[in-house]
């Protein structure tokens, strides 16, 4: 068995947690290696399974990614998460929908385009201050804060289009509580794995990442993490092998199942290689079944 730790051409082996993996799947007697899915030159026809993981700035040359994804699929490659998920994941307009369809308590949100109106926003959404950010997005890249001066990432609203251009794009209200962070839930296999409290830099100052044992975290973040968890795992009919749930008291602000950081660079050294090795046993037995 081979297994392709996916990876791209800018961070190909210089992600600790991917060469981490590498060696928990040999350590199980499985063979792995980093690979970056924008090389064209790759085989994937010489490996059993892929695990996508810091393919990061897939979201900038999106088109090209949904066509690797069509050839896995072509290729009948088994893809973890699965591509239906990833594809789903990874346009947050159609993942939004499906969230609250579900009735996950997600941020509030409005779907728009450059022909917005800003003032109608306000009202629909009650907020004094709004947030933008593209469908297809990550690192909180063109993320803004609308009309707030002085605030970090601001954009005033008649740049609107030079922005955002044609693009379709997410409009939510600015949530205070990311100013004290933000959950971090990690789930392998539909089981809670770790959690950590992150400090998104798009909007305050970066600050280090925090772990926070089980026994910590707050029995509304939990039972949220845990309510979502089992609702994707009945709309998909599978637990997805590993899964981030990010969050704050008043909802979802994101769950990331396509290729979520799992942050293990922020937790103790001991449990990170018990993390790990559990992700490499799960990969065996999703290949094996």
């Amino acid at each position: 068995m081979c297994v392709a730790i996916v990876s791209c051409l800018n961070y190909c082996n210089k992600i600790s947690e991917d060469v981490a993996l590498v060696e928990c799947l040999r350590n199980i007697g499985v063979s792995g290696e980093v690979v970056p899915w924008d090389d064209e030159n790759i085989d994937w026809n010489k490996y059993d399974i892929a695990v996508l993981r810091s393919a990061w700035g897939y979201h900038k040359q999106y088109d090209k990614f949904l066509n690797w994804l069509a050839l896995l699929d072509k290729r009948e490659l088994q893809l973890i998460n699965n591509t239906d998920i990833v594809r789903w994941n990874t346009n947050k307009e159609v993942q939004f929908a499906t969230l609250s369809q579900l009735k996950v308590p997600v941020i509030p949100y409005v779907i728009s385009d450059s022909s917005v109106n800003f003032e109608r926003l306000y009202q629909i959404l009650n907020t004094k201050r709004l947030v933008c950010k593209p469908i297809v997005s990550a690192s909180g890249d063109d993320t803004y804060v609308v009309n707030a001066s002085g605030q970090k990432n601001n954009i005033q609203a008649n740049t609107i289009k030079t922005i955002f251009n044609e693009r379709k794009f997410i409009v939510q209200p600015f949530v205070e509580s990311v100013y004290s962070g933000e959950y971090a839930l990690v789930f392998l296999d539909g089981e809670f794995s770790h959690a950590v409290i992150r400090f998104p830099g798009v909007f305050t100052d970066k600050k280090t990442v925090r772990y926070i044992p089980k026994t910590d975290i707050p029995k509304n973040i939990m039972n949220m993490a845990f309510n979502v968890a089992e609702k994707i795992r009945c709309h998909f009919g599978e637990n997805p092998v590993y899964a981030r749930y990010d969050m704050v008291n008043e909802g979802i602000m994101e769950i990331e199942l396509a290729e979520p950081d799992l942050m293990t660079r922020n937790i103790p050294v001991d449990q990170k290689q018990l993390v790990l090795t559990k992700f490499a046993d799960i990969i065996l037995k999703r290949w094996q079944r």
